[in-house]
Formats: structure tokens, C-alpha cells, sequence
């Protein structure tokens, strides 16, 4: 799906022709990609936390798989989450203020 949104991206920055609207076009493409990326997040989060609690309730050596799976989650959710600040900063270095809606 990203790959389609990049491609229409550059479709329409490049049919433009106009600055103003390819850098537009640079911020719905960036909005939309934040929304994409907040709305896998949670859905892989919580389908792990669920795992991870499924496996640390049986076994010995399920709740020591479960706990370093738990503790990578949160470390995974933390990436994406600090991932809208790279898509603002690469976005304002093209001299746009992003607004995610």
C-alpha cells in the first residue's frame, strides 16, 4: 500500500509542476503515511501483547520467550511512536509545517 501512495506521490508532484503543490502533495503523503503507521502499530501490538500474554501464562520456558517478546514490543511500539517526529523533521526541511489530521 505504501509503495502505491509513494508512487502516486511522485505522480502527482512531478504532473504538477508547481512547487507549491508538490510540496503539498509531500505533506498529504506524509499524513497519510503517519496514520498507516499508528493504525499497524497498535493492531501488531496489541495482537503481540495478546500472544505474549497467552505465553507467559503457560510454561517455564514459554513465560521467559513471553517476557523478552513483551519487552520488544514495547521497544517496537516506541520506535513507530518516535516515527511521526522523523516524518515532521523531513517534512519541515522542505519548508512545510505539518499538520497531521
Amino acid at each position: 500500500m505504501a509503495k502505491f501512495q509513494l508512487i502516486n506521490w511522485l505522480a502527482s508532484g512531478i504532473a504538477a509542476g508547481d512547487a507549491t503543490n508538490f510540496w503539498t502533495s509531500i505533506q498529504n503523503f506524509l499524513s497519510e503515511t503517519k496514520k498507516n503507521l499508528v493504525a499497524t502499530s497498535w493492531g501488531v501490538f496489541i495482537v503481540a501483547a495478546i500472544v505474549g500474554g497467552i505465553m507467559f501464562a503457560f510454561g517455564r520456558s514459554g513465560s521467559e520467550i513471553a517476557k523478552s517478546l513483551i519487552g520488544k514490543i514495547v521497544i517496537g511500539v516506541m520506535i513507530v511512536s518516535f516515527a511521526v517526529a522523523l516524518i515532521s523533521t523531513i517534512a519541515s526541511m522542505g519548508g512545510q509545517t505539518v499538520t497531521f489530521k
